[in-house]
């Protein structure tokens, strides 16, 4: 299933809710609760209409607390809002992807082909490279702490761990075309997605990021500020970046590389 057509469904939904969460909001009292620092108590205000008046914690602790629900509701309708405007903006920009691609597929039926054929004229996009060409270019790859490349995989690649090699083993098995730690630069940043894969279907690049030590903290410091540059620059999971991760009490398995695949790449 598509996500274009998750997000349409979603849609509607979010909006529904948006609704009712307005609707929930305009029940409240007026202004905003806020907790400030004095000396070594805090003390809480209601932050109304650019006044901060101070609340009595014994006797308006009841606005108080109806202040701090209506703030949980604004957190959310904040996090509704930005769920719809992006699945609009991630619909929106699929719609238009493959619109000149529409124009060859209209061309080669059999009336503007006939046209073409008076005019001595030809409409065919160029050649590209087809999977197997494509994942046996050269590239540049990661020569960063080669003694940790242990695991040899079907595809001759040595990977980093287990999880790795088991990834382009199911890539392999399906036909999925990829390059191991081929260099990326975005933006002037230089980074090396664990793996480069070509949709073999629509020819689109799709990068795949497995965490596998997400519980060690500079890993995961590292990791948090690799994913960012990814969506800096236009990558974002669930679109064109696969994120998987594990840990010691969740570790990956083939079940769940096997559902990503089926994610992102169907039937390919």
């Amino acid at each position: 299933m598509k996500y274009t057509d998750v997000f349409a469904r979603q849609i509607p939904i979010l909006e529904e809710k948006k609704k009712a969460l307005e609707k929930e909001m305009n029940a409240f009292p007026p202004g905003s609760l806020e907790c400030l620092k004095a000396g070594k108590k805090y003390r809480w205000y209601n932050y109304c209409n650019g006044k901060r008046v101070l609340l009595k914690k014994r006797t308006e602790i009841d606005l108080a607390a109806s202040l701090l629900n209506k703030m949980q509701i604004q957190y959310e309708y904040e996090a509704v809002c930005s769920q719809i405007c992006a699945m609009k903006a991630f619909n929106l920009h699929a719609s238009g992807m493959n619109k000149f691609d529409n124009f060859f597929s209209k061309m080669e039926k059999p009336a503007y082909q006939d046209l073409l054929n008076a005019l001595n004229r030809s409409c065919k996009k160029g050649r590209k490279l087809d999977s197997a060409e494509w994942e046996m270019m050269p590239f540049v790859q990661s020569q960063e702490h080669p003694e940790n490349k242990l695991y040899r995989t079907s595809h001759g690649d040595l990977v980093r761990s287990k999880s790795e090699m088991m990834i382009s083993l199911l890539l392999c098995q399906h036909h999925i075309p990829f390059h191991y730690e081929e260099e990326l630069v975005l933006n002037g940043v230089t980074i090396y997605p664990d793996f480069t894969i070509r949709h073999p279907i629509t020819e689109r690049i799709v990068y795949w990021e497995h965490l596998g030590m997400i519980e060690n903290n500079s890993y995961y410091q590292m990791a948090s500020r690799k994913i960012q540059t990814y969506i800096d620059n236009g990558i974002c999971p669930g679109d064109n970046l696969i994120l998987t991760c594990e840990d010691s009490l969740h570790p990956f398995d083939v079940e769940k590389v096997n559902q990503m695949i089926r994610i992102f790449f169907g039937d390919a």
